[in-house]
């Protein structure tokens, strides 16, 4: 915990040299009855067994609920663009000026852009590379399967999801948003580097066991 609370600081000093820190809550969730609390209130729905009807592990449905939490704040916002990012990330030093070129680069329909490509689950790029190219120096749309490290919503991609979450979730955060059909989710080509990086640290969500969350979601 110590390592990433300093970890959140760090990002925190160079971030607030250009943008605003905008204050929404992370949830914290161990247990079945820590879901209920927080996923009974609210309209997002999750489907109890999730995506391979083994059920949810309760950190996996806190990451949703803090998302989801902060995709609606944002909304209901004045700012345009909002940024996420998980408490391992490392900000290289260029960080705050290249995200602003690459937002600047993505598409007119873009929902989301996801910041950090990851060193594994990027088949996609090289099996479907051709159709994933839209005519940019830099960005590209999404072929990676996992990591929301850091990623960028759209005023118009916030709406967009608060709509789709009404509907029957299954996957985790990073599968749902990188294979959604109907958002328009673009991210780094794969050869160019990384401007954040994800620090080594062990994650309780990774460690804790998968409950059926029928009658908590």
């Amino acid at each position: 915990m110590k390592e990433r609370n300093e970890l959140v600081s760090n990002a925190e000093k160079q971030l607030i040299k250009d943008f605003d820190l905008i204050q929404t809550p992370t949830f914290i969730m161990k247990s079945p009855s820590d879901v209920g609390r927080f996923y009974k209130k609210e309209s997002i729905k999750m489907y109890p067994l999730g995506h391979f009807k083994t059920g949810w592990k309760p950190g996996e449905l806190g990451i949703w609920a803090s998302n989801y939490t902060a995709w609606n704040n944002f909304y209901n916002s004045k700012y345009d663009h909002l940024m996420l990012m998980e408490d391992d990330i490392q900000l290289s030093g260029n960080f705050n000026k290249m995200i602003y070129r690459y937002v600047d680069e993505l598409p007119d329909d873009w929902d989301v852009f996801t910041v950090y490509i990851p060193r594994t689950g990027n088949v996609r790029y090289k099996s479907n590379y051709k159709d994933l190219m839209v005519g940019k120096e830099n960005i590209c749309k999404v072929y990676q399967s996992w990591s929301c490290l850091c990623y960028v919503v759209s005023r118009s991609g916030a709406e967009k999801l608060m709509r789709e979450v009404r509907q029957r979730i299954k996957s985790p955060l990073d599968h749902y948003l990188f294979y959604h059909k109907g958002l328009n989710v673009y991210t780094l080509k794969m050869e160019k580097e990384n401007i954040c990086s994800l620090y080594e640290t062990k994650s309780t969500v990774q460690e804790s066991k998968r409950y059926d969350m029928t009658g908590y979601v």
